[in-house]
């Protein structure tokens, strides 16, 4: 019984596969992406499942249906998604972006009025949160580096959630003729 049932879970994907040349390269991305919410759902399933049958003195049958409703509503929407994927492949393509970019269209100094980086210039992002003071700093380096030719400012990011650090980053911006960042 066993061995059948696990033939026929090794099984299925392989049938549900699509052929190696059939999808293009996003619709191959969006079905691995499906298979593996997929799984996250029914895993989420299986363990609020044996969680359920493991609590003695609750109502079981109901909590089980609630548990099944959930995976059910989990796996709706990850259909959704996958069909939601698959008309953007078709509205926008399924090549990889890949815009050319010329670096004489670029600079290190940006001016964006909504977007100021001049080197040295640090800004100073906080709110509260329920789990403490979130504090951002964000300071433009005097480092430029050429990405594939484009030069681009040091951008660094330091957050900290009550003084504890969280992340700390360096970002790599430039600014277009245009003014666009």
């Amino acid at each position: 019984m066993f061995s059948s049932f696990l033939g026929l879970l090794l099984a299925a994907p392989l049938a549900a596969a699509p052929a190696q040349n059939d999808p293009p390269p996003g619709a191959a991305a969006a079905y691995a992406a499906r298979e593996a919410a997929k799984h996250d759902v029914l895993r989420e399933f299986w363990i609020k499942s044996a969680r359920i049958v493991n609590e003695p003195g609750h109502d079981l049958r109901a909590r089980l249906v609630e548990a099944w409703q959930e995976r059910t509503a989990g796996l709706t929407l990850v259909y959704e998604q996958h069909q939601m994927r698959l008309r953007l492949l078709q509205e926008f393509g399924h090549g990889s972006y890949a815009p050319h970019l010329k670096p004489s269209e670029f600079s290190p100094n940006i001016t964006n009025p909504y977007m100021t980086f001049k080197p040295g210039r640090t800004l100073v992002y906080e709110r509260q949160l329920s789990e403490g003071l979130e504090r951002i700093e964000v300071t433009a380096l005097a480092e430029v580096v050429k990405i594939q030719g484009i030069p681009c400012r040091a951008i660094r990011e330091y957050e900290t959630l009550d003084g504890v650090l969280v992340e700390e980053s360096i970002n790599w911006i430039s600014q277009r003729v245009d003014g666009s960042v």
